[in-house]
C-alpha cells in the first residue's frame, strides 16, 4: 500500500537537516565513512605518495526493498538520489533497467517538488521491485 503524503509532511526547505529530520520517519538512515586511496604521479609516471581522505556522509534507504537511497555527503551541499526510477517520470536514465520502464539514476535533488515527486516514485518503484521474482 503506497504512503500518502501531505504537504506538512515536506520540510519546508531541502537543507539537509531538515530532509534528515523527515526521512528519518520513513526510511533506514545510515551515517558512515569513506576513505578512498588517492596515489599523487610525479611527471616521470612514478608513484611518490598516497593520501587517504575520509568521506562521511548520511543514506536513507528504504524499508521495503533497498533499491533506491537519497544521501548528503558532508562537505558538499544539498541532498542527491541515486537508485531506480519509471522512465516515464524522469527520462532518459543513465542505464537501463533489467525491468521494462525503469533505469537507474543519480542526481542531486533541485526542490522541495523535485524532492516529492522522487520520493513518491521511489515507493512505486521499491513496491515493485519488492513484488518482481
Amino acid at each position: 500500500m503506497q504512503k500518502e503524503y501531505s504537504e506538512n509532511d515536506f520540510p519546508q526547505s531541502l537543507r539537509w537537516q531538515n530532509i534528515d529530520k523527515f526521512l528519518k520517519k520513513f526510511l533506514h538512515r545510515l551515517v558512515n565513512e569513506t576513505t578512498p586511496c588517492e596515489t599523487i604521479i610525479d611527471e616521470n609516471g612514478h608513484e611518490i605518495k598516497k593520501v587517504f581522505r575520509r568521506k562521511r556522509f548520511i543514506c536513507w534507504y528504504s524499508r521495503v526493498f533497498e533499491i533506491n537511497e537519497f544521501y548528503h555527503t558532508y562537505g558538499t551541499p544539498g541532498i542527491c538520489f541515486h537508485g531506480y526510477l519509471p522512465q516515464n517520470d524522469f527520462g532518459e536514465p543513465e542505464f537501463d533497467s533489467v525491468e521494462p520502464g525503469y533505469g537507474y539514476y543519480d542526481f542531486r535533488i533541485k526542490s522541495l517538488e523535485h524532492f516529492k515527486q522522487i520520493l513518491e516514485a521511489v515507493i512505486k518503484a521499491d513496491e515493485y521491485f519488492a513484488t518482481v521474482e
